[in-house]
């Protein structure tokens, strides 16, 4: 599995809302947020596979990401 880190909850429920959308089977999850290079205490993992696809349809979408 990979995982986007993202600054909040909100933004993270935002980001499974518009993947899910294209058809993507995501979770929110919590990380620990002194193992993110910026703090970051949620992220969305998905299957690796796809990070092509994920990528692309963040920057369509305007959506900032810290850190894969």
């Amino acid at each position: 599995m990979c995982i986007i880190s993202l600054k909040s909850n909100t933004y993270a429920q935002k980001v499974r809302n518009i993947l899910r959308n294209y058809g993507m089977n995501v979770e929110i999850i919590r990380l620990e947020p002194q193992k993110t290079k910026h703090g970051c205490s949620y992220g969305i993992s998905f299957q690796c596979e796809r990070l092509y696809y994920v990528k692309t349809i963040l920057n369509q979408n305007n959506i900032d990401y810290v850190e894969i």
